[in-house]
């Protein structure tokens, strides 16, 4: 049985954390050794490894394909469940088309795994798999819903408490208007490498032109409707709190500029993570946003605000959890509603069996259906030439890394502007492990699992978790 080598990693630490953490530390055993780390550092320490498990979905990406054939030179099994498998914008043609560039499934090997959010997305993989290859497609659903399912959301008991004490009471708008007011500014929305959304921006095809400016105007409008909205809200419900959290990628000071003044409404952090946000509102008000299912599963009421409608959106499968709206007077009654009722209805929906097949949370636990999973491949897994890189390797690895960073920071700020920017924007994503935050995480998911978790934190950038005996 492999006791090291399983590697978790990590691109973005408030989309992915929580669940791997919580995931890891329901594999661990009295031999296992589970390794959580900034992908490109996995990256490293698998070159140097022999024998293994990779349990994400970096690797896959089409510029890291000799990667990945090192990684099975050197006898890694490579697990793969993508971040976003089922909750895509346009139809089932377009659907296909986009798992089809998040994953080239021929380039896996027979010992590999597929773990897909549903149905939809297994029997597709399927249909494009090569027929000299035998890879493993199981629909197992994703972690990151079911983590704001009961037992698993006391995870975030501290926070949840934190904020309801402060709060008490209030509406929790999420917005997703990211491809036009990007923090980075209108330059980068129009970047020409970019080939945004539907087009790209200076193509020599009108109609790829035009689908960036629909978009454009789309999400400008929407965030227009949003803004009033949120004044609205305001003053119809005075003593409550409306809490606006703009998509991680919006630039939060045109929330703060446009609420301006207004005593009961206020912009949150974009930075941190949403899930506490979600567990401790009364109500969630979105547009086509993955919060929407994240609040749907941790059994609170949903509305979907959709104020500049378009028809080929009308069957996504955002707009059937919750109760689904065009206008802003239909949102502050639906609102209303919710907050007078003792009870409100949470699990207003009109879900088909076509819908179904999205998401395989809907009918099963997906901790439990890929642990289980992890847990046979691991035990399964031959130590073949087995090598594995020492803690205090890793140690002063790390150190190497941080002063060869803190050195190149001032010559990328003032040298190579655009290198920074990206720099800056991969902080942003991963702005390094907290200890601090870890060990209360450990603390509540002891309780989940009934386990006693150790800890071995070797930096900002990795760390280890073991059974604490």
């Amino acid at each position: 049985m492999l006791a090291e080598n399983i590697f978790f990693p990590i691109e973005g630490i408030y989309r992915e954390l929580d669940y791997k953490l919580l995931l890891a530390a329901m594999l661990v055993d009295e031999d296992k050794t589970i390794t959580i780390a900034h992908h490109d550092l996995v990256d490293s320490l698998a070159l140097k490894s022999n024998s293994g498990v990779y349990f994400g979905k970096n690797i896959m990406r089409p510029s890291k394909y000799l990667l990945l054939k090192k990684y099975k030179k050197n006898n890694f099994t490579i697990i793969h469940l993508d971040e976003e498998g089922a909750i895509f914008r346009g139809n089932k043609n377009s659907w296909n088309s986009i798992l089809n560039d998040r994953l080239k499934i021929n380039t896996l090997s027979n010992d590999d795994y597929v773990l897909t959010w549903g149905i939809f997305q297994k029997n597709h993989y399927k249909s494009v798999l090569n027929k000299s290859l035998n890879i493993k497609i199981i629909s197992t659903g994703t972690p990151r819903f079911d983590l704001y399912k009961k037992p698993y959301s006391n995870i975030y008991l501290n926070k949840i408490n934190q904020i309801k004490n402060k709060y008490k009471n209030f509406i929790l708008i999420n917005t997703n208007s990211f491809p036009t007011f990007f923090e980075h500014g209108i330059r980068d929305f129009f970047d020409e490498n970019k080939g945004l959304l539907d087009g790209t921006p200076y193509s020599d095809i009108i109609n790829d032109r035009l689908n960036v400016f629909e978009d454009w105007s789309f999400h400008t409008n929407t965030t227009i409707e949003f803004a009033k909205l949120a004044h609205l809200l305001s003053n119809k419900f005075p003593s409550i709190k409306i809490l606006i959290r703009p998509h991680q990628g919006e630039d939060a000071l045109l929330y703060k500029i446009i609420t301006k003044g207004v005593k009961n409404i206020e912009i949150i952090n974009n930075k941190d993570q949403v899930a506490p946000w979600i567990l401790a509102c009364n109500v969630l008000v979105h547009n086509r946003c993955t919060t929407g299912a994240e609040a749907f599963f941790a059994n609170k009421p949903v509305i979907n605000y959709d104020p500049i409608h378009r028809e080929h959106s009308k069957n996504h499968i955002l707009n059937k959890l919750g109760v689904h709206v065009e206008n802003s007077d239909d949102v502050v009654k639906e609102v209303d509603k919710i907050l007078n009722m003792s009870n409100p209805s949470t699990n207003n929906n009109s879900l088909k069996n076509n819908d179904l097949e999205m998401l395989e949370n809907f009918k099963e636990d997906s901790f439990v259906k890929i642990k289980n999973i992890l847990n046979k491949i691991i035990d399964d897994k031959k130590n073949i030439n087995f090598k594995t890189v020492n803690n205090n390797f890793i140690i002063f690895y790390e150190i190497i890394y941080n002063i060869k960073n803190f050195l190149k920071f001032p010559i990328r700020k003032f040298f190579y502007p655009e290198k920074h920017k990206r720099f800056i924007k991969s902080k942003i994503v991963f702005s390094g492990f907290d200890k601090k935050d870890i060990l209360q995480k450990i603390e509540k998911i002891q309780k989940i699992t009934n386990k006693k978790i150790k800890l071995i934190f070797l930096s900002g950038r990795i760390f280890k978790i073991k059974i604490d005996s």
